[in-house]
C-alpha cells in the first residue's frame, strides 16, 4: 500500500470541494482520479510508441485507423 500526502494546498482544497460536491469521501475520489489519470498516461505512452509504426503502415492519423477498423 502506498500512502500519499497532499502538500499542495490548492490540490487539497480542490479535492475537498469535489468530494463535497460529489458526496464521495476524499480517499475514494482520489483513488478514482488517480486511476483514471494513470490509465490516460499509459494510453498516451502506448500511442506515442505506436504512432511511428502506424504511419509506416499507411495510417496518417487516428481517424484513418478508426475508419480502417470500423
Amino acid at each position: 500500500m502506498i500512502k500519499l500526502t497532499l502538500k499542495n494546498t490548492d490540490l487539497e482544497r480542490r479535492l475537498r470541494e469535489e468530494s463535497e460536491a460529489s458526496g464521495q469521501d476524499p480517499e475514494t475520489l482520489a483513488q478514482e482520479i488517480l486511476s483514471r489519470g494513470l490509465s490516460m498516461q499509459k494510453f498516451r505512452r502506448i500511442r506515442e510508441k505506436m504512432a511511428p509504426q502506424a504511419q509506416k503502415a499507411g495510417f496518417a492519423d487516428e481517424d484513418t485507423i478508426l475508419r480502417a477498423i470500423s
